[in-house]
């Protein structure tokens, strides 16, 4: 959304709310984060440690930074 890519919203009604959203999070950290949920589920999928898996995960997720509210 932020990216001024036309993409179809299944949702309508959140369409203002995504789009603050979009807005707020620094576009390098959800690749970064999207990467991440990658090689989690497949180290998962490789009998890794689970706990520590999802741990890893959320610990790179990106935080709102512009004190929007979720």
């Amino acid at each position: 959304l932020s990216a001024g890519v036309s993409l179809t919203i299944s949702n309508v009604d959140e369409e203002a709310r995504l789009r603050r959203l979009a807005a707020a999070w620094n576009k390098d950290a959800v690749l970064t984060s999207l990467k991440q949920t990658n090689l989690a589920l497949w180290q998962l999928e490789h009998n890794a440690n689970t706990r520590l898996v999802i741990e890893n995960l959320l610990l790179i997720y990106p935080f709102n930074t512009k004190g929007i509210p979720n």
